[in-house]
């Protein structure tokens, strides 16, 4: 046993050391993730005269490669569309001696009549509106460095119809899923409205639970008696969460 220890101090052990290399993709930057999302349009930069300024002589094109890739802005502008509709006529049926059949090729129908405003015009003030609360006087005077001048109250007029006309009923749609969901949420918010009769006037915000899979938030615009809640929920056998406000008593 002495000698056996012996031996192991006179000649030590060594440590076999195995090396192991691997390769992982570089992650892309923020930026580089933000510039992918968009649709690439190529700029090529290329010489007017490839020629080589020492001989003179031509030059040949060896590669190309890109050296950066930008994101531009183009400003808004407005565009004339004109919708011709194409007559056409049955030759046979004239030949035949029947009367002349003509069939006209459909054409969209408008989303007011007579209106400046086409869907996109209109859909655009209420994005404007809504979503970045962009009054409509404001709206009025960038409309009119576009070359529209139109007037406040045409814009509002136009989200007033648009609504009533294609957005009503989806509106109603999606109040009946909402009442049909165990868990809703309800709050009455005051404020104030510019050249309005009325000091104050409530907006009411009806919710889904955050457990809901199909999440729905509605508005209804009213008075502040509980009647509202009431009839807006008329047929809700779930739970209400709301605060102490004595107007849902009604319920």
């Amino acid at each position: 046993m002495k000698n056996l220890l012996m031996t192991m101090m006179t000649f030590p052990i060594k440590n076999e050391i195995e090396k192991i290399t691997y390769t992982r993709k570089k992650s892309k930057g923020r930026k580089q993730k933000l510039l992918d999302e968009f649709i690439p349009e190529p700029v090529h930069h290329e010489l007017k005269d490839p020629f080589c300024p020492d001989c003179k002589h031509e030059l040949k094109e060896i590669g190309q490669f890109c050296t950066r890739q930008e994101l531009i802005f183009i400003p808004a502008q407005l565009k004339r569309l004109d919708h011709i509709q194409h007559s056409y006529k049955c030759e046979y049926c004239s030949q035949a001696g029947y009367s002349d059949k003509i069939v006209k090729a459909p054409v969209p129908k408008p989303v007011l009549n007579h209106s400046l405003g086409s869907a996109s015009i209109i859909a655009h003030t209420i994005y404007q509106k809504y979503e970045l609360k962009v009054p409509a006087y404001r709206q009025k005077q960038d409309w009119k460095k576009l070359g529209l001048p139109i007037t406040r109250k045409e814009i509002i007029n136009w989200q007033l119809k648009v609504c009533d006309y294609y957005l009503e009923a989806i509106y109603h749609q999606l109040q009946k899923q909402l009442i049909n969901q165990p868990i809703l949420h309800a709050d009455e918010t005051p404020y104030t409205v510019l050249e309005s009769e009325a000091s104050k006037t409530y907006y009411w915000t009806f919710l889904s639970g955050k457990h809901e899979e199909k999440g729905i938030t509605l508005y209804h615009h009213g008075s502040r008696k509980g009647q509202e809640a009431a009839d807006f929920l008329k047929g809700f056998k779930g739970y209400l969460h709301c605060d102490q406000y004595q107007g849902y008593k009604q319920m």
